[in-house]
């Protein structure tokens, strides 16, 4: 529990509502969710790094730049 009690301390920097953090962190649907998207991501998409991205079905790690994101999304609209 001592390191969810940090996450809602951090948390509160951004969100100073800690009875809707609680509630969010709470909500088995939400928290399910994250689970299989990860697991999604993990097995479909081979990713094993944070951050990564998910763009049009390939993989990408790492922190990408704006520039770099920008090159790899750009065509995508382009083309649409």
């Amino acid at each position: 529990l001592q390191a969810f009690d940090a996450v809602l301390e951090l948390a509160a920097v951004l969100a100073p509502d800690r009875q809707a953090l609680e509630a969010c962190a709470a909500d088995e649907v939400l928290l399910d969710g994250i689970v299989r998207m990860k697991q999604e991501g993990e097995q479909k998409y081979g990713v094993d790094s944070t951050p990564s991205f998910v763009i049009n079905g390939r993989s990408y790690a790492g922190a990408l730049s704006p520039a770099e994101l920008a090159r790899i999304i750009d065509p995508l609209l382009a083309s649409r």
